[in-house]
């Protein structure tokens, strides 16, 4: 069964990272809207540390703070509150500065594919 979140930001998108770490711009991968609900992964990426989640977005796997992410169902009803025991850095997890990883979505979009192949094949 499928764990979903809702993006509960409060008004600046949620960074999706390509790794678990906030000191680099260079690992944002994309920003996902405020009210986006998006799905856990489970078993393409490796577990996060605290704090953080492992989710998919437009087939894009990656590490969002768990502070931003609310648990809900597939049509976003929120049934939870979000984990706020491990919060990282809310200025460098959700909001504004561009980012120069476009290459990185290559590879973030690569690994989706590949756990999906794992699951196909298995």
């Amino acid at each position: 069964m499928s764990n979903f979140y809702k993006v509960t930001t409060e008004t600046d998108p949620l960074r999706l990272r390509s790794t678990c770490d906030t000191s680099t711009d260079s690992n944002i991968l994309t920003k996902i809207p405020k009210g986006t609900v998006v799905e856990e992964s489970v078993g393409i990426l490796a577990v996060p540390k605290d704090g953080w989640k492992a989710i998919i977005y437009k087939g894009i796997g990656g590490y969002a703070s768990a502070k931003y992410l609310t648990p809900c169902d597939a049509n976003g009803k929120t049934n939870g509150e979000p984990d706020k025991t491990a919060p990282v850095d809310e200025d460098t997890t959700s909001g504004g500065k561009k980012s120069g990883a476009k290459a990185l979505l290559i590879v973030g979009g690569v690994v989706v594919v590949a756990g999906v192949l794992m699951n196909v094949f298995m």
